[in-house]
């Protein structure tokens, strides 16, 4: 048969949180690892996206500081993502700081 890979889980984890079911692809996201994929910064991105637009800054600001601690390169993109959140928020200070480590 055919053996999933990182595309495929990406495939997934989007269409779980365009569903409005984070939580979900989060903890999927969790179960890839366990089975030896590596979640990638696309699929990082994906989740903390969804978690910025749905107003979970807590959450977004955790999965981001648990990219960093795997050592994940973050791109423009992501600092865009978690920046447009703040800033949403009217976190204008927090948004310039993440800002400055760009």
């Amino acid at each position: 048969g055919l053996v999933p890979g990182v595309y495929t889980y990406n495939v997934y984890i989007n269409g779980l949180c365009r569903q409005n079911n984070v939580e979900a692809g989060i903890t999927f996201t969790i179960s890839t690892e366990e089975l030896g994929y590596k979640p990638n910064i696309i699929t990082s991105n994906m989740v903390l996206e969804v978690l910025c637009n749905g107003g979970k800054l807590n959450r977004a600001s955790e999965l981001m500081t648990e990219m960093e601690m795997k050592v994940m390169r973050l791109h423009l993109r992501t600092y865009k993502i978690m920046i447009n959140g703040l800033l949403s928020r009217g976190e204008i200070i927090e948004a310039f700081c993440l800002l400055k480590k760009v």
